[in-house]
């Protein structure tokens, strides 16, 4: 598993790697989206969040996880291959960007986005 990161994220990033009981390794540095896309073409999968880098995975044909939270999954949706893990707790999709409860994260287990990942990886083989 690689981590990118962007600015402000790499202690965030490096905690996140000291709890794994796997081995992971931190990406380098880009500077730009054109050197984010260049680490993603050479991945076999993205997970992630609704988010601009997992749009670019995306488009550079990598098959993509991606976990939604408030965000409309139509609206914000990938191209190419890719499993949607979302929860539905009856407010999402939300437009009020303030909500500090975010159960729609919150009740998405890490069982959810390895079923996920493990349904993608079978339709790439």
């Amino acid at each position: 598993m690689i981590f990118t990161w962007g600015p402000g994220e790499l202690e965030w990033v490096e905690a996140i790697r000291k709890e794994m009981k796997e081995p992971s390794i931190l990406g380098p540095r880009t500077e730009t989206l054109t050197q984010l896309g260049e680490v993603f073409r050479q991945c076999d999968l993205y997970i992630g969040g609704d988010t601009g880098p997992m749009h670019i995975a995306s488009v550079m044909g990598i098959p993509v996880v991606v976990i939604y939270g408030p965000t409309d999954p139509i609206l914000h949706e990938p191209f190419g291959q890719h499993k949607k893990v979302r929860k539905e707790v009856g407010c999402n999709p939300c437009r009020d960007r303030s909500c500090k409860e975010l159960n729609c994260l919150k009740m998405i287990t890490a069982d959810d986005v390895f079923k996920a990942t493990r349904e993608i990886l079978s339709l790439s083989d």
